[in-house]
């Protein structure tokens, strides 16, 4: 049985905190105001988010369904399907913040 290795398992726990953070300040400019010095690290913690799902989505693809099939947190499709969901809510909302730094 083939399973993600130690690595790519806290690098996906990594984006995901990461996600997390930047949904928390999104959730504070959204109601303090947008603040220009804050802008430029949210994307570049957002940007390496995306680039660590990006590393490691190969080795998560080859997983059998037994590893991934859970959606909790603890199970990695729930951290996957997590930081997915955390991705499309902080392009929403920046979107609708005109903040320059929506998924494209």
């Amino acid at each position: 049985m083939s399973c993600i290795s130690a690595e790519a398992r806290g690098k996906l726990r990594s984006a995901t905190w990461l996600l997390l953070h930047v949904r928390e300040s999104v959730e504070i400019i959204q109601l303090d105001g947008v603040v220009e010095s804050q802008v430029a690290a949210l994307y570049k913690h957002f940007e390496r988010a995306r680039q660590i799902l990006r590393e490691t989505a190969p080795e998560l693809s080859n997983l059998p369904e037994g590893v991934t099939g859970g959606t909790a947190p603890e199970h990695l499709n729930g951290l996957a399907l997590h930081a997915r969901r955390l991705i499309e809510w902080i392009d929403t909302a920046v979107t609708g913040l005109h903040i320059e730094f929506a998924v494209r």
